[in-house]
């Protein structure tokens, strides 16, 4: 059958070098060795952390500090580096009205040998990252799921048709695999699908995820500011009306 195909609209998936990873690893590597971590729910054989307590680093306001907030050199460039990029990816890949962009977020996830990570998209943000602060040729990739084909995870309803594996196409891949070297960040909208399998070795896989927003939401005559609720005050309580 003649036909000619336009490849349309494709998603961006982009990583970028930090160049003080080196020195951002030794130091969080100290202030790792002296913080709890716990089970995470969606991720099993994987311990996190949403937030240093222990030391200098727990007299806030919440009782915690997250990496982006810490009051060091290196946190600083490392603070810098990360909205830098996520506006870079806003803004010339994504194609949006260039805007400031801020870390809502961030938690570092230590998965072990068998550690793996359930498909999950995120909600409550524009864009995702994760960086990678141990990680070697043998640990597991971060696999993103083809929106076409995540039908279970969509939200609100939809139709769907069963793939025919036997089609093979540059549209028909189920997944895009991202292999990253460490100490780089990789950055995607935050609605895609994505899981991490098995890690196969023994060496801890140490990243750290994080969520961004822009400071500013507009289209048009509306939009709103937003900001982070838990960097200089307590935690608000919410009541129903």
């Amino acid at each position: 059958m003649d036909f000619n195909c336009f490849p349309a609209f494709p998603i961006p998936i982009a990583e970028y070098p930090f160049e003080h990873h080196l020195a951002l690893k030794e130091r969080m590597t100290e202030l790792m060795a002296r913080e709890s971590f716990y089970a995470s729910n969606a991720a099993p054989g994987t311990v996190e952390n949403r937030g240093f307590k222990a030391g200098e680093l727990g007299k806030t306001a919440t009782g915690d500090t997250q990496v982006q907030n810490i009051d060091e050199d290196i946190f600083k460039k490392f603070n810098h580096f990360l909205v830098s990029s996520a506006r870079h990816f806003n803004h010339h890949l994504m194609a949006y009205e260039d805007r400031e962009m801020f870390v809502t977020e961030t938690w570092i996830n230590q998965a072990e040998k068998g550690a793996k990570q359930f498909e999950h998209y995120h909600t409550n943000c524009w864009q995702s990252g994760t960086y990678y602060l141990n990680y070697n040729e043998g640990h597991s990739p971060v696999v993103f799921k083809n929106p076409a084909h995540a039908h279970n995870l969509k939200q609100g309803p939809s139709l769907s048709l069963p793939i025919d594996p036997g089609v093979q196409s540059k549209f028909s891949h189920r997944t895009v695999v991202v292999n990253p070297p460490e100490g780089s960040l990789v950055l995607w909208p935050s609605h895609l699908v994505h899981f991490v399998p098995e890690n196969p070795i023994d060496e801890l896989r140490i990243s750290l995820s994080m969520n961004f927003m822009p400071k500013a939401m507009m289209d048009g005559s509306y939009g709103f500011a937003a900001t982070n609720l838990w960097t200089s005050r307590k935690r608000p309580e919410y009541r129903d009306m």
